[in-house]
């Protein structure tokens, strides 16, 4: 599951998926929106970035505002102050 919660920020809701591998998959996502070009009023825009913070219930139990707050205080430092 995929969707926007706050104004520049997105949720992507994995299950049944190893710890290990959420880390994996996101630093895949960050590298494949480095070649996107996407068309923006009269031109393309490009070098769009991404940064993740992870965050995992191992044991399926915990709040949203959990898991977001985990994945909040996992992104790098440099993107919590932009």
């Amino acid at each position: 599951m995929f969707g926007r919660y706050d104004r520049e920020k997105f949720a992507i809701v994995l299950s049944e998926i190893y710890p290990d591998d959420v880390q994996k998959r996101a630093h895949y996502l960050c590298e494949e929106v480095k070649h996107l070009h996407v068309a923006h009023s009269d031109g393309l825009l490009s070098g769009i970035s991404v940064c993740s913070g992870t965050a995992v219930f191992p044991d399926g139990r915990g709040t949203v505002e959990a898991l977001l707050t985990g994945a909040d205080a996992a992104l790098p430092k440099k993107a919590k102050n932009t």
